[in-house]
């Protein structure tokens, strides 16, 4: 059998990506040297070195060899010290162990006592140098997506690293001149409202996150009543869910801003001119009150808001009446045991999945699953993991 010997990796010269989010915890965090996973002050660096594929020891290595961490010395070891500890300290040295922290490091600095602190093996941490501070402030573009990255894609990952990201670290790592908040506001002005409020919020700026918070919740206004006129789902539950994604930052925006009423709902006029697209679906004035009813309490305005959703989808069932069941039937998927109709199959459950992604009437969705054969079953299973891998 022939022996797999592929050629030796060879990695580019200069830093990585893993070096730079290494080199940003430990100045944030300060880490054992004895346990390098394990912060001074409690806490693993697991999580963050698994999900970001680091060769730790193998970094670690690096950033020591290029002089850009070093291990703490005793005073700085000291103040990582608890109070029983500094007063043990004391007593070896033959000196008053009584008083506050800050007195008790006083103390030991007055007298020779480097031997005694770096016994405390476990309390030797690294310390980013003067070089390696240069080297975070020339990369603060890659320190930065990394730090506001899965705030502001939220619902693009779910987890810190994915290879679907546009704009991660290792995108910046190759754009250092480039303001990323800019360069993300840019990209996704007319793509994601969403991502644009977020990384306004990222960057303080209340007003723009407002202005965009309240654009993408036109925007998920206007999928629903449009998803609506196929889905025939009456639940004013759902409306509240979907509409909801950004409900309590939008609210929090609203109060800090101090708006005034007529300052709002002309706002809130331009967003219903700007993000819902067919109008004759729902007025203005139903707009208005459902978000201003959404804005001032929810929970309150419960019934209320209730009422105006009854109102605007009633016009929509009336001028999208629901198809008879067998019309609704005819594109469950088929249930077949010949191989030549598998292709009839598959059809028809692509068909199948793309109207329940329209409708989201799970009852219904579950129901017929029950029906299917096991072929059908998988192959819902694919169709549904390729629109997820899609997203």
């Amino acid at each position: 059998m022939r022996k797999f010997m592929p050629p030796e990796l060879k990695s580019k010269d200069g830093y990585t990506v893993q070096d730079i989010i290494v080199l940003n915890f430990l100045r944030d965090f300060p880490t054992q040297v004895k346990n390098p996973m394990r912060k001074i002050t409690g806490g693993s660096h697991e999580y963050e070195i698994s999900v970001n594929f680091i060769s730790y020891e193998e970094v670690l290595s690096k950033l020591l060899a290029k002089d850009l961490i070093r291990v703490s010395n005793p005073d700085e070891m000291m103040e990582h010290l608890t109070n029983t500890e500094l007063r043990e300290v004391l007593k070896k040295l033959s000196q008053k162990s009584s008083g506050a922290k800050s007195a008790l490091i006083e103390r030991i600095k007055n007298v020779s006592y480097d031997k005694e602190i770096l016994k405390f093996d476990n309390k030797k941490f690294f310390v980013v140098t003067e070089k390696g501070m240069d080297i975070l402030k020339k990369y603060r573009n890659v320190v930065w997506i990394h730090k506001h990255k899965k705030y502001i894609f939220v619902l693009l990952i779910d987890f810190e690293s994915s290879p679907h990201l546009k704009f991660d670290e290792y995108y910046f790592m190759n754009h250092l001149n480039e303001n990323p908040s800019k360069t993300i506001i840019d990209y996704y002005e007319s793509r994601d409202s969403g991502i644009v409020a977020r990384t306004y919020m990222v960057n303080n700026d209340s007003k723009n996150a407002f202005y965009y918070g309240l654009r993408e919740l036109g925007n998920n206004f206007d999928e629903y009543i449009n998803s609506f006129k196929t889905s025939y789902s009456y639940n004013f539950q759902n409306f509240l869910n979907h509409l909801t994604i950004y409900d309590e930052c939008l609210i929090n925006l609203c109060r800090s801003l101090n708006l005034q009423k007529d300052n709002l709902e002309k706002i809130i006029d331009y967003i219903y001119e700007f993000s819902i697209k067919n109008k004759s679906l729902v007025s203005k004035n139903d707009f208005r009150r459902i978000i201003i009813l959404f804005f001032e309490d929810k929970k309150n305005n419960y019934e209320t808001l209730k009422e105006v959703y009854d109102t605007v989808f009633e016009k929509i069932r009336i001028n999208f009446p629901q198809p008879k069941d067998s019309e609704i039937m005819n594109i469950v998927p088929t249930i077949t045991d010949s191989e030549k109709e598998k292709e009839v199959e598959i059809e028809s459950c692509v068909e199948f999945f793309n109207f329940y992604l329209e409708s989201y009437d799970y009852d219904f969705f579950t129901q017929v699953v029950d029906r299917l054969s096991e072929d059908s079953i998988e192959m819902l299973e694919e169709i549904f993991n390729q629109h997820i891998s899609n997203l």
